[in-house]
């Protein structure tokens, strides 16, 4: 019997979708190296703002003051973001999503978590050249 899956409906929600993602990150032989040398042992500090940013990008949450774009293209200085880290990293967000969650919430953040990806590469290919958006 497949179990019921319920829509996001509250912060609580959210922290167990972030939970689950960033636990698959951590592991991901493509992604986990980039991100666990970024944050290091500031991984407690880091799912707090991710609890932040997706509560504002969802339920319009105040608080959320980080520069998401900014420190993307930060990153890709350091380690050259490649559309195949972003495909794997839209991949595990959906999985996550998709065995956690069911409802328009569900479906919203994964359309959100898209244009984010989208707007982010952008960006970062722009800053290469010199240039900056954000």
């Amino acid at each position: 019997m497949e179990p019921i899956l319920n829509d996001i409906r509250q912060r609580e929600d959210l922290v167990l979708l972030v939970n689950t993602f960033y636990g698959r990150v951590r592991r991901d032989e493509s992604l986990g190296p980039i991100f666990n040398s970024i944050i290091g042992d500031q991984w407690e500090r880091h799912l707090n703002i991710m609890y932040g940013f997706w509560d504002s990008v969802l339920f319009g949450a105040e608080g959320y003051r980080g520069q998401a774009v900014g420190k993307h293209v930060q990153i890709d200085k350091k380690f050259r973001l490649e559309s195949e880290h972003y495909e794997r990293w839209i991949s595990l967000w959906r999985i996550a999503v998709q065995e956690l969650f069911e409802g328009p919430n569900a479906t919203l953040i994964q359309e959100r978590a898209q244009a984010m990806l989208q707007l982010i590469q952008f960006k970062v290919e722009y800053a290469r050249s010199g240039k900056t958006l954000y």
